[in-house]
């Protein structure tokens, strides 16, 4: 059921959906916070756990800035995170190049609607004066049209 009320981050996170996904992927809350401490705040705000399996640390990088950083400091991440015990089998990382989640992307606005065409009364006139001197009917009819649009 569906209902539309605000949760809180963890509330969703308990959910039975993502703590299955959790438990498939074996990334835990402890491993989370604990990668994040690792960071700096512009890698953090780039990247996110995406699985830890037989040793080996999955990470869906958004930019591949951060993704050349990540790889640049593998040795030194592995290193720190493995004096904690929830990585304590990490023997390698590895980058994976996703898009960011939409809640992090900027939405393109939409472009403005044009304002309609508007031509002078006196413009008007004269494009009907000409539309009444001409003898293709196709012709005159978009002339007129045209002339619809006076202000």
């Amino acid at each position: 059921m569906r209902t539309n009320q605000l949760l809180s981050l963890t509330d969703v996170l308990q959910r039975p959906v993502i703590a299955r996904w959790q438990r498939r992927f074996a990334i835990s809350t402890t491993h989370e916070s604990i990668w994040r401490s690792v960071l700096d705040d512009s890698l953090r705000s780039s990247c996110r756990l995406f699985s830890y399996q037989q040793g080996l640390l999955t990470v869906a990088v958004y930019h591949t800035t951060a993704a050349n950083q990540l790889r640049y400091l593998n040795r030194i991440l592995i290193q720190q995170l493995k004096a904690h015990d929830a990585f304590s089998a990490l023997t390698s990382i590895r980058t994976v190049l996703k898009p960011p989640p939409a809640s992090l992307t900027n939405p393109v606005p939409p472009k403005p609607k044009k304002a309609p065409l508007r031509i002078s009364r006196e413009s008007a006139k004269h494009l009907i004066a000409v539309a009444n001197g001409l003898s293709d009917a196709e012709l005159s009819k978009k002339l007129r049209d045209l002339a619809r649009h006076s202000e």
